[in-house]
């Protein structure tokens, strides 16, 4: 009988860290991370640095996975270059090499996805189509023909059934709708009809909130008697076995956003928006705006109402005010030019201020106009000219005077004249001088 011997070969086993230079060809096993090498030649793949060792690791499942390149059967390569978030692997051939590198976003490359069967993206409805905003954002929106699956038909009471759908609808009222599917007793149509509704399968929504709607035998869903009632048949109605098509026309009834009076505008997205600060009331005709109004061209017609701004800046304002009326301040930063100005405040002394020292006004009086202080309305004063300050006024009661000297060309004629404490006078009788005590005629010499 032959002798059959096992024999048991043991490699060399132990932490990872631990595993000496193994012998070329030998294997080790490294315990605690699970991963398996074989010795190289030293002399040929000479270790690298103090202490260091040199062998292959062989591939298990434990081995990390670094590389930037693969190579595959039938001259294929996996390549992994400078990847970005969002990317995507593709197929790429060139000279029947086969490469699978990163595509789309800033890598470029085409991505396919096959039959439009092999794909699926999530949301939208029947007769919506995928757009984009210009920025990389995909949104769906109608184009024209919606299609919604039908939750459920329950009384909305006082004679209306109301429709739930499986999703927001864009349906406002007064939209014409068609509707398919099945009840217990027959189709949904044919159901309504047998309900009060004759005709073609044609009705009107009534929107009530995002997913709900009643329906109408007529357009004018305003009318009591256009109402589709309840029939209890349908309370066996089984979830979204039914449709409801139905076009967005251009007349647009599709639920605006805002409120009552609120302008539409394009907020963000496509999407139509309202708000209270741009409303206009159709019975007064009155556009209402809270806010700036910047305007590049012209402005026809009557502005009523408080004006903040500059008229004609950056060019000539070539427009004709045949009247203007300011009820409270006109503030001007530049000259005003103008044939006539008219102040028409009588008797208060205050129609035109000058900066913040003097007041030039009418007081009632004909033909006279008065000058009088800001900070002390009984004092008054003229400088004339830019190259003294000698001032001419009067202040409260007492006499017109002037700080500097003056000069007549004509006659100066005058009661007194007063020379510091003496004073001057003359009469039939002759001339005289008087310091107040004591007066003395002074003798004229014919010439």
């Amino acid at each position: 009988m032959a002798i059959v011997q096992i024999s048991k070969i043991q490699h060399r086993t132990g932490a990872n860290v631990d595993l000496p230079q193994l012998d070329i060809g030998e294997i080790g096993f490294a315990t605690d991370e699970q991963r398996v090498y074989i010795g190289n030649d030293p002399t040929i793949v000479p270790p690298v640095g103090l202490g260091a060792t040199t062998q292959t690791e062989i591939l298990t499942t434990a081995s990390p996975l670094d590389f930037s390149r693969l190579t595959g059967s039938s001259n294929s390569y996996l390549e992994l270059t400078s990847p970005e978030a969002g990317q995507l692997l593709g197929v790429s051939v060139t000279s029947n090499i086969a490469t699978v590198v990163n595509v789309g976003g800033n890598a470029g490359g085409e991505i396919t996805l096959g039959a439009v069967s092999d794909v699926k993206l999530d949301g939208g409805v029947n007769g919506f189509v995928l757009q984009t905003d210009g920025t990389g954002n995909l949104s769906w929106t109608t184009n024209g023909t919606l299609s919604y699956k039908i939750l459920s038909l329950t009384d909305a009471g006082s004679g209306n059934t109301l429709i739930t759908t499986n999703s927001e609808h864009y349906f406002g009222t007064g939209t014409s709708v068609t509707i398919s599917g099945s009840l217990p007793s027959g189709t949904i149509a044919n159901s309504i009809q047998t309900a009060g509704f004759s005709g073609t399968n044609q009705f009107w929504t009534a929107r009530v909130s995002n997913t709900t709607f009643t329906i109408h035998d007529g357009s004018n869903v305003a009318d009591a008697g256009s109402k589709i009632a309840y029939n209890a048949l349908w309370s066996g109605y089984t979830a979204n076995s039914g449709t409801i098509v139905g076009q967005i026309t251009p007349s647009g009834n599709a639920v605006p956003g805002g409120a009552n009076t609120q302008l539409q505008f394009n907020d963000t997205g496509g999407a139509f928006g309202g708000d209270s600060n741009l409303t206009y009331d159709k019975s007064t005709g009155i556009l209402a705006l809270t806010g700036n109004f910047d305007v590049t061209g012209y402005v026809n017609g009557a502005v009523v109402g408080y004006f903040d701004g500059e008229v004609g800046s950056g060019t000539a304002n070539i427009a004709t005010f045949t009247s203007v009326t300011i009820n409270n301040n006109l503030d001007v930063g530049g000259y005003i030019t103008t044939t006539y100005v008219s102040a028409n405040s009588n008797g208060a002394g205050e129609n035109y201020k000058v900066g913040n020292d003097i007041w030039i006004g009418d007081v009632d009086i004909v033909n006279t106009m008065q000058l009088k202080g800001v900070t002390n309305s009984a004092n008054a004063y003229i400088i004339f000219g830019d190259s003294d300050t000698s001032t001419l006024g009067r202040s409260g009661t007492g006499p017109l005077t002037y700080d500097g000297d003056f000069e007549a060309n004509g006659n100066v004629t005058a009661s007194n004249i007063n020379l510091s404490t003496w004073s001057m006078f003359a009469n039939i009788d002759g001339l005289f001088a008087t310091d107040g005590s004591n007066t003395y005629s002074i003798d004229i010499t014919p010439v």
